[in-house]
């Protein structure tokens, strides 16, 4: 069960703990409590101060009070480590992919909770939040796999623990007599990992042109011809919405929804027929209108959907050709063919 912080939660927002501890963000403890919370197992010594910090609060005690400034102070120097990725062994529900995501997701809500502080340079700081973005959106993309694009992923943990090391520089508050050092030295590190988001971008870029052109796992279970007609109205929606300003993408999101609208008579003559491979073709072609959905839907820049649009075009040309091959027979003539004997052996 997950401990409750609700207590502690209305105190790292009081005047109470400003006054005590007038040096630490308050917010940003608060979105690294929940991140433990999620990450965290029960037993976890994290997890047991977290719950004696908020039973502390919960009895009313205050900053004033020795013990409480020890434990506060003792359960603030141990929340530097989630400024790192965690080790997968201690996150067993989570594949590397999965963990590199969540992290990811953690430091955008430390940026929200640091923004207000970043004096200068907010156009780079900025900027480094929209690549975490991509990141996200990259490491949920369907050809993003551990054997795949094993080098970009280990880059992108690295300059995810940079952004970390860089966020957790704004966990407290400084004086104003070391301000300008401090903060010259943040705008270097940032200047560094933007940088190395650019090499990563560059990696990225090469892995997606190297695809190949295999159908990957498809995750699509249940499907049916009505829910295809509700993906072609979604990406019909997307495509008029979000790109008017992009003339090359929305010219290529017209081209795959006309092409899978094309596919979709296709279908609809199988479901006609009853051809017994109609729910085959339905799944990977609604898989491919899911595929197209998610990288218009997620944060993804112009160049990455420029390399990921075209391969879509390809999958649907690898099911065009077979489709078109078993639309042109009924499914009695390809069920007679099946159950045709076999020529006696000479």
């Amino acid at each position: 069960m997950a401990p409750e912080i609700y207590h502690l939660t209305h105190f790292l927002k009081s005047k109470r703990f400003i006054r005590g501890m007038p040096h630490c963000n308050g917010d940003v403890i608060i979105t690294v409590c929940h991140y433990i919370i999620k990450l965290c197992q029960q037993d976890d010594k994290v997890i047991s101060l977290l719950e004696q910090l908020n039973d502390s609060v919960t009895k009313g005690s205050t900053l004033k009070d020795q013990s409480s400034t020890i434990l506060l102070r003792s359960f603030v120097t141990e929340l530097k480590v989630f400024f790192k990725i965690p080790n997968s062994k201690s996150t067993p529900d989570l594949n590397p992919i999965e963990l590199l995501a969540v992290f990811i997701d953690f430091l955008l809500e430390i940026y929200d909770g640091i923004r207000h502080r970043i004096s200068g340079h907010k156009d780079s700081f900025a900027s480094c939040q929209m690549e975490l973005k991509f990141f996200v959106t990259f490491l949920g993309d369907k050809p993003t796999s551990l054997d795949e694009n094993k080098n970009a992923l280990t880059d992108i943990e690295a300059v995810a623990n940079d952004v970390g090391s860089l966020f957790y520089s704004f966990f407290f508050y400084i004086g104003k007599k070391n301000w300008t050092r401090d903060n010259r030295l943040k705008v270097l590190a940032l200047a560094d990992i933007l940088r190395k988001v650019e090499q990563v971008k560059e990696k990225i870029k090469k892995q997606c042109m190297a695809v190949s052109r295999k159908m990957h796992t498809l995750k699509t279970s249940v499907v049916s011809l009505s829910l295809f007609d509700s993906l072609l109205d979604d990406l019909n929606l997307i495509m008029i919405q979000k790109y008017e300003t992009s003339i090359d993408v929305k010219d290529q999101i017209r081209t795959i929804v006309e092409e899978l609208k094309s596919l979709q008579s296709f279908l609809e003559d199988m479901e006609v027929q009853k051809h017994p491979e109609l729910e085959g073709f339905l799944i990977q072609t609604s898989d491919i209108a899911y595929e197209v959905l998610y990288i218009l839907t997620s944060y993804a820049p112009v160049w990455y959907l420029n390399l990921r649009l075209p391969q879509v075009m390809e999958k649907i040309k690898l099911i065009r050709l077979p489709l078109e091959n078993l639309s042109m027979y009924p499914a009695e003539q390809v069920s007679s063919q099946d159950e045709k004997p076999l020529e006696p052996s000479t």
